[in-house]
């Protein structure tokens, strides 16, 4: 939780009902990382509630698993998003879904218009399917970046997002 709501003990109790509601299951599963990040889960919150990092994906991300069943086997990120190489290596590619409302908007719009304005080649993957997240080369399948074929963030590039990042990688 954050901001007024942080300190609260909204996101424990959150959490309680979760493991409560999945009593009847092997356990649950969530995507975090090496640090706190955007978008992705406190991993020390929920370390300090009884999870344990399962598996890593480069170049931050990490699975964490709560066991209801301790025979149950630990989950993990599935090859493609192991090697975390996308396989065009030329331009900007981004893998996107509409798990996020701005997604659409930031990639198609946004996105277009600077790649375009910045003499850029843009390829957009939009995963509508199990089977396309599963298969795709980064764990965070609401919105992940690639630049000539490397990854290079998760977080939705606005202006100056794509502006810093360009300039970083030197493209």
């Amino acid at each position: 939780m954050a901001g007024k709501y942080a300190g609260n003990g909204y996101g424990k109790k959150l959490l309680e009902e979760c493991i409560q509601d999945s009593k009847d299951k092997d356990g649950i599963v969530l995507l975090a990382s090496d640090k706190k990040r955007p978008y992705l889960s406190d991993k020390n919150f929920f370390l300090k509630q009884g999870f344990e990092v399962c598996d890593f994906a480069p170049p931050y991300f990490e699975l964490l698993v709560y066991k209801n069943n301790p025979n149950a086997i630990s989950p993990t990120f599935n090859k493609p998003a192991k090697n975390n190489i996308c396989t065009n290596q030329r331009g900007l590619t981004v893998y996107y879904s509409n798990q996020c409302p701005y997604t659409e908007y930031y990639t198609n719009t946004v996105l277009r218009e600077l790649a375009d304005k910045a003499n850029i080649p843009l390829n957009i993957i939009k995963i509508t399917t199990r089977e396309e997240a599963l298969n795709s080369p980064s764990p965070f399948t609401i919105y992940s970046a690639f630049l000539n074929g490397k990854f290079i963030t998760h977080d939705i590039l606005n202006e100056s997002k794509f502006s810093k990042l360009i300039q970083t990688a030197g493209a």
